[in-house]
């Protein structure tokens, strides 16, 4: 077996990135479906390692320098979140550490007031077409002018769900509408709802507001890792977020477990409701006074 790592693949905004050597269609195309929440190691015929999948889009543009095969299973990480291992941490293990760094007295201590909200929006394949048209649109008009109103500190972070879950926007504080920020995805792959939400309670736990939230725009049903295997263990640990899910022509079972744990579901058929029932949780949310 050659001991050396060929390429370095990650996977951001739906396509697959060739950060260290060379990468061809072909190489895509089979490469197509690996979760991004998953670090696989894919073998070719002579057994060499031809690729690694990393886990978030961090350091797109790294070169990443060949390694001894023997080093393959051992805690390397980069920029502190890509991983090279033959397999990912156990969900059980990030969940307890995020909900550890969220519920900690040192982060309790230096929160301010203002509102947080991770938004999830699917991007999986049965959005495509007019599904995703109407979504952005009430992403632009109605949530981000609703998030540029606020009198209070706002941070936001965005989270694509098709195929694999994949940080948009990091969190951030607010300081320009967020208006074009969903303009170029396109629609592909399941709904892995589950890693999503992970993802979604990561960027919180990098916020320094007191009110957290998930927001979640969906249509279909959830894929991988179940939402209420990550939802009911965060609570378990006292993580304080809210979750609000809005269902888009969808039907209301699939997000009953989250409804189970507390969350909030509500559900809209076309581009009416789905405006009127954004501009609603966000103006819970972001506790707007009466108008």
């Amino acid at each position: 077996m050659k001991e050396a790592w060929q390429r370095l693949f990650i996977k951001h905004a739906g396509k697959y990135i060739a950060v260290s050597g060379d990468v061809s269609s072909a190489d895509l195309q089979v490469f197509e479906g690996v979760s991004k929440s998953e670090v696989q190691l894919h073998a070719a015929a002579n057994g060499a390692v031809t690729a690694c999948f990393a886990r978030t889009a961090t350091t797109v543009g790294t070169q990443i320098p060949r390694l001894p095969m023997k080093m393959k299973m051992r805690n390397l990480m980069l920029a502190g979140s890509v991983f090279l291992l033959g397999c990912p941490p156990p969900p059980t293990q990030q969940i307890q550490a995020i909900g550890t760094s969220m519920t900690s007295s040192s982060t309790l201590a230096a929160l301010q007031t203002g509102t947080a909200v991770a938004i999830v929006f699917d991007t999986s394949g049965s959005m495509a077409g007019d599904k995703l048209a109407i979504a952005k649109r009430a992403f632009a008009e109605v949530i981000c002018p609703r998030l540029a109103a606020s009198k209070e500190r706002v941070e936001y972070s965005l989270i694509g769900c098709g195929g694999s879950a994949y940080v948009i926007q990091p969190n951030i504080l607010l300081e320009t509408s967020p208006v074009n920020a969903v303009n170029s995805l396109s629609a592909s792959g399941g709904t892995p709802l589950g890693e999503s939400i992970m993802e979604a309670y990561q960027q919180l736990s990098m916020s320094h507001c007191d009110r957290k939230y998930i927001f979640i725009l969906s249509d279909g049903a959830p894929t991988g890792i179940a939402p209420q295997d990550i939802i009911g263990p965060m609570k378990s640990q006292g993580v304080d977020v809210g979750i609000y899910v809005v269902g888009f022509q969808s039907d209301q079972a699939n997000y009953q477990p989250i409804a189970d744990l507390g969350g909030h579901v509500l559900m809209a058929d076309d581009a009416t409701s789905l405006g009127i029932t954004c501009d609603t949780i966000f103006r819970q949310i972001l506790k707007c006074e009466a108008e």
